[in-house]
């Protein structure tokens, strides 16, 4: 994971309300509904595949038309899936884990010195955001660590 990566899209300094109410834990029934979701369009992909084997090209109008057709429909299915992927992934980026992975790589970066100046570091105040709010809406006893990243920022901060 990049540390120079924004983390706006996690939860910046204005996003906090809006991140609080979309923040919940990614889980195995994200994951096997979006499985679900995405083993219809693989099944999509595979009756049209089977639909242009056996198909009879002359009953088209012309190469033009079909081409046509066939261009709407793989498409059609290719939107669907990058549709689900990022629905899976806009889940993943609003779980507390994703912010503490984030928040680790930070930590990281922060105590081997790659962030230089982490009281005026904005991914710095971002992770510790996060953390905060990880902590208020689901305790300490859930995600332990994310009190131990805490720790590990605000020594540097104010050894720094």
């Amino acid at each position: 994971m990049d540390v120079n990566q924004s983390t706006a899209s996690v939860a910046g300094a204005g996003e906090i309300a809006s991140f609080e109410e979309k923040l919940c834990p990614l889980t195995v029934r994200n994951i096997l509904d979006f499985y679900d979701d995405f083993n219809e369009t693989i099944w999509a992909f595979r009756a049209l595949i089977e639909l242009i084997g056996t198909s009879d090209s002359k009953n088209f109008a012309n190469e033009e038309n079909m081409r046509f057709g066939l261009e709407k429909l793989l498409f059609t299915c290719l939107e669907k899936q990058e549709t689900q992927v990022e629905a899976l992934l806009q889940v993943a980026r609003n779980s507390p884990e994703y912010c503490l992975e984030l928040a680790r790589s930070i930590s990281n970066a922060v105590m081997n010195g790659t962030i230089i100046d982490p009281k005026s570091s904005r991914d710095v105040r971002s992770a510790l955001e996060n953390i905060d709010l990880i902590i208020s809406v689901f305790g300490e006893e859930r995600y332990p660590e994310a009190e131990i990243i805490r720790k590990r920022l605000l020594s540097k901060i104010k050894v720094s």
